[in-house]
């Protein structure tokens, strides 16, 4: 939450010209740093955790500090931030296998596919301030490449998760397979911020939205990022017409 709100700051504060908004993102910075960033580099989940590392959590906090640093105009709060994310990927995603979930002793969980897609896209904005190196770009695709990959389905949406070997663990709806809202959105906006001017990847990106637009209709409010996905890849018109 402290994330997101240093990210909600970010969006607010370009708005409206008040030395008041760059001095509560200042303050917010501050605060999530001062209380969540450990001194290995890794993030807490929450504030007392001694040593559980969430991949989810640690990519939102990068993406909210690098957004901040930009508008702050801080190269020093960049720095910091991209060693935090060079240690979270050296950490949690392995060639092939995909992003863990969570760091303990060692990394550990199933390959969510939001975690996948919030790390990507956090390396996608470490990019900018890498000059002309590719690397984060080149690891954000492979990234989506591998989940694509391992867990798009026949219909073009995007699972959660790999199924567990002959379904151990997976009882009753435990073995239904889940299409999250969000996780797809992030896969569809992640395709287009990588390939903008691709033809085949943004009809891929586009067949995964319409794969969960049933769901979506349904969900109220917390299909926004399914729109917003829509939204980022095409006119206005056609967003209307498919949504």
């Amino acid at each position: 939450a402290q994330a997101e709100w240093v990210h909600l700051l970010t969006r607010v504060a370009p708005l409206e010209a008040r030395p008041a908004w760059r001095d509560l993102l200042a303050t917010a910075v501050a605060g999530l740093t001062a209380h969540f960033l450990r001194p290995d580099g890794h993030w807490r989940p929450w504030s007392d955790a001694p040593r559980l590392v969430l991949v989810d959590a640690s990519a939102r906090a990068a993406r909210a500090l690098l957004a901040a640093a930009d508008l702050l105009e801080d190269p020093a709060l960049a720095t910091r931030t991209i060693d935090t994310l060079d240690a979270l990927a050296a950490a949690a995603y392995a060639r092939a296998a995909g992003v863990a979930h969570l760091l303990d002793a060692e990394p550990r969980g199933p390959m969510l596919l939001t975690d996948a897609m919030l790390l990507a896209h956090a390396l996608l904005d470490a990019d900018p301030w890498r000059g002309e190196s590719t690397v984060y770009r080149d690891l954000a695709e492979e990234i989506l490449r591998t989940t694509v990959a391992r867990l798009q389905d026949d219909s073009g949406a995007v699972r959660d998760r790999v199924a567990a070997l002959a379904g151990a663990g997976q009882v009753g709806r435990l073995a239904d397979p889940h299409f999250p809202l969000d996780g797809n959105a992030e896969a569809a906006r992640l395709i287009r911020r990588l390939f903008p001017d691709d033809v085949e990847w943004l009809a891929r990106a586009r067949r995964m939205l319409v794969a969960i637009s049933g769901e979506a209709a349904e969900a109220g409010v917390y299909a926004a990022p399914v729109g917003l996905a829509w939204h980022a890849l095409g006119p206005s018109g056609e967003v209307m017409a498919v949504w």
